[in-house]
């Protein structure tokens, strides 16, 4: 095992004491899930595969949202929460 692995390791056993479930630690990313909601609710891939451009006030919405995503990172919300649920509500309350 090299050090990284052994490192991780020890995060995990440290996150474990704590009490953070392993089921609930997820790699993907609340960004990547932000923007695949967002094209989907703005329609910005539509089934016919033309690129549809995201207005001005999608775009703001959007950027706001992000913003809160990257706060989110600072809480202990990422390991309580699917990256799912907390990119939908980083939306909804961006639109809020």
């Amino acid at each position: 095992m090299d050090k990284k692995e052994e490192l991780m390791e020890n995060e995990r056993h440290l996150l474990k004491e704590l009490g953070f479930g392993f089921s609930r630690i997820s790699s993907d990313n609340v960004n990547k899930w932000l923007l695949a909601i967002a094209k989907k609710i703005f329609n910005l891939i539509p089934a016919s595969g033309e690129k549809k451009a995201a207005t001005n006030s999608e775009k703001r919405l959007i950027q706001k949202a992000w913003n809160y995503v990257n706060d989110v990172y600072l809480t202990k919300a990422v390991v309580c929460f699917p990256p799912q649920t907390l990119a939908a509500s980083c939306l909804h309350l961006a639109a809020a």
